[in-house]
């Protein structure tokens, strides 16, 4: 329920709710009301994606599309093709601190091969978390996340003499207070 203010005959929704506390201004992270004895959140500087978009990392694999399911919180590759071994995310913003929860998990297609995640911070230009596996499996963990614009990438391959190509993965990721 957005809050918001009547600016010169306008109303505008407010982006943030400030107070003055002996002449310091404090930005607050959430404002409740008291409804029927009932408190209820009806403003939050926390914001955080309710669906991701996703694409494969490489450009030749335009005649493929991942399979995506939970409105993009949940993505995965069954392709057997080299150019279907990575997707990405585009771009989303976080406000606020929240927490992110991803599950991976992949499954060599041939005898040698891994896979993983990364997030990467698009203001810092670096990778803020991820993990990597050697071998088929899965692996679920937490991450702090501040304000600011990221983008997930995840993906795995694995070869042998037979050849090589895309494993099969999984990503699913939620968001959290």
């Amino acid at each position: 329920m957005p809050i918001t203010a009547n600016d010169g005959g306008v109303l505008r929704e407010l982006e943030t709710v400030t107070v003055n506390e002996s002449g310091v201004l404090y930005e607050l992270e959430t404002v409740l009301a008291n409804g029927a004895g009932v408190l209820y959140e009806v403003h939050s500087a926390v914001y955080f994606p309710d669906s991701l978009t996703w694409r494969y990392g490489r450009t030749d694999a335009s005649a493929y599309k991942p399979t995506v399911s939970d409105n993009g919180l949940t993505v995965s590759n069954t392709y057997s093709s080299i150019v279907c071994n990575y997707v990405v995310s585009d771009v989303f913003e976080i406000k606020g601190s929240i927490k992110i929860t991803v599950s991976y998990s992949h499954q060599n297609r041939y005898s040698n091969g891994s896979g993983g995640f990364n997030i990467f911070d698009e203001n810092l230009g670096e990778n803020v978390g991820g993990f990597s596996l050697t071998s088929s499996g899965s692996k679920t963990e937490t991450y702090n996340l501040t304000t600011g614009k990221y983008h997930i990438g995840c993906g795995g391959s694995s070869g042998s003499q037979s050849g090589s190509g895309a494993n099969n993965y999984t990503i699913s990721i939620s968001f959290s207070k």
